[in-house]
Formats: C-alpha cells, sequence, structure tokens
C-alpha cells in the first residue's frame, strides 16, 4: 500500500529535535524558578475590623416522631410435628389440623 502523506507532511524526522527542545525548556523553567530572588515585605495592617454583631435566631430543634411498628403478622396454626421440622429442617405442604 502507498503512502499518502508527502514527506514535508511527516513529522516523525522531527520527533528527536523536539524532545531536546521540551527537555531544554523544561530545565531552563526549573533553573529559573530555583534562581528567583524573593524580598520580605513588611506586614500592613489594614485597621480594626468593626463587625456588627447580628442577634441570631434562635431556631428550636425540631422532634420527629418514629413511625408506629408494623403490625404483627397472623399466627399460623402449629405444626402437629414440632420436633420433626425442628431436626430435619424439612416442612411439609400438610395444613396442621386443629
Amino acid at each position: 500500500m502507498e503512502s499518502k502523506k508527502s514527506p514535508e507532511a511527516n513529522i516523525e524526522n522531527k520527533r528527536v529535535p523536539l524532545i531536546i527542545t521540551g527537555i531544554l525548556f523544561a530545565t531552563a523553567l526549573v533553573l529559573v524558578a530555583f534562581e528567583w530572588k524573593t524580598f520580605e515585605t513588611e506586614v500592613r495592617q489594614l485597621g480594626d475590623l468593626e463587625l456588627d454583631l447580628i442577634e441570631e435566631e434562635i431556631i428550636p430543634i425540631s422532634q420527629q416522631q418514629p413511625p408506629p411498628p408494623p403490625p404483627s403478622p397472623p399466627r399460623s396454626a402449629r405444626c402437629p410435628w414440632p420436633r420433626y421440622v425442628a431436626r430435619t429442617g424439612f416442612a411439609s405442604n400438610h395444613q396442621a389440623t386443629t
């Protein structure tokens, strides 16, 4: 397959010079940042801060009543074989006789 790019549009041959330029720029930026001089400045006061105290409104804390407990489910008839069910964990589909 033929390449449709022109040799002038190919940037692969400019890759190494661009990487070197980026490393030099980053190194120069770091050196300038480390050598930057700062001078002591005197701290000035802007004056006393006068706040008008605004009386805050006290809002009472609201108490939420907990919802009533759900009604208990209706009791079903007792199983005539409680020992068998407790031992085996098997409950049959037979209705209990009362």
